[in-house]
Order: structure tokens, then C-alpha cells, then sequence
């Protein structure tokens, strides 16, 4: 499944999740998916791609709120 998402461009569409001001609910879930696709070596080489690190970065900002600054950490 996860080879999937990647496939189908699920990764990039997930980082802009992150940064185009969604409600918080759909940043954490996001943010979630992304850490579960990061797990792998290929998936974590397209998050980087796809400039997740520094979305996720951000949401750890006062900004966020605790659950999406704890799934920001998480992936």
C-alpha cells in the first residue's frame, strides 16, 4: 500500500498538506501518513524529496497544536 501512495504522487500531496494551512486535524493526519511512508529507505528518500522535513519542522511552532506537533515528531 505504502508503495502505492508513493507511486501515485500521495508523498508530495501529503507535504502540501502540511503547508497550505489545512485545519489541524488534517495536518496531524498528514503528517501521520508520512511518518508511516518514511519508514521505509525509498519512502523516506521521497519525503525528503518532497520537502517534508522542512514542513514538518515548522509545525513544531507554537503555532500547532499538541497532537500535530506530536505527529511532526514522530515522522
Amino acid at each position: 500500500v505504502k508503495a502505492a501512495i508513493a507511486a501515485a504522487g500521495g508523498v508530495p500531496a501529503l507535504v502540501a498538506l502540511l503547508v497550505s494551512g489545512p485545519p489541524a486535524a488534517v495536518r496531524e493526519c498528514a503528517a501521520a501518513a508520512l511518518g508511516s511512508l518514511a519508514k521505509t529507505s525509498a519512502g523516506a528518500a521521497e519525503a525528503v524529496a518532497a520537502g517534508a522535513v522542512p514542513a514538518l519542522v515548522a509545525l513544531l511552532g507554537r503555532g500547532s497544536s499538541a497532537g500535530v506537533r506530536k505527529r511532526a515528531l514522530a515522522a
